[in-house]
């Protein structure tokens, strides 16, 4: 598969993991404020880049869990996959792999990384996000247990070094489309 172009293959390979939960009757997730690096000063799950030493794609989002908030997720739950293609920017490009979780080991905290804070789920900060996560986030984090949990298939361009969200669409999977083990 290629976008614009350029094979996926040859587009770094991310990860997003949110982690959620209900307390006292509300829906929650775990976002965190970006400190340093792509996205300083937004909220987002934790995640980022697949290293050399990463067994697979679900490792590297478990690795940097525990890297960026202290904590070891279990039972990861696939939800799908993000383009990210930056126009002035390549080298930013990243085919973003989703995972879910309400289930880990620990306690959120801190780091030279990031900064997590618990938001209702109806009451994302999206000022303060991603422009393309308002497009896909809202349904994302359904509790409805008689539903799968929705995933999303999305390719966002982002112009003026990712300050602009110039276009969207969705994707469809491919047939197996599922993060790389090796």
């Amino acid at each position: 598969a290629e976008y614009m172009g350029t094979p996926l293959t040859l587009m770094r390979t991310t990860t997003l993991l949110y982690l959620d939960r209900v307390r006292d009757g509300v829906h929650e997730v775990l976002l965190a404020m970006k400190k340093r690096g792509l996205g300083v000063g937004k909220f987002n799950g934790p995640g980022g880049k697949r290293e050399p030493q990463d067994v697979s794609v679900e490792a590297a989002a478990v690795r940097e869990c525990v890297e960026e908030i202290g904590v070891v997720p279990r039972n990861l739950q696939f939800r799908g996959k993000l383009v990210f293609v930056f126009t002035d920017r390549p080298e930013w490009n990243q085919v973003c792999w989703i995972y879910s979780s309400s289930l880990w080991d620990g306690e959120p905290c801190e780091t030279e990384e990031m900064r997590p804070h618990w938001f209702p789920v109806s009451a994302l900060p999206f000022d303060d996000m991603w422009q393309d996560d308002r497009i896909w986030m809202p349904g994302f984090f359904s509790t409805e247990t008689d539903q799968p949990r929705k995933q999303v298939w999305l390719e966002c361009t982002f112009d003026n070094e990712g300050a602009v969200l110039a276009s969207h669409r969705s994707i469809e999977p491919f047939d197996g489309d599922v993060p790389p083990l090796v």
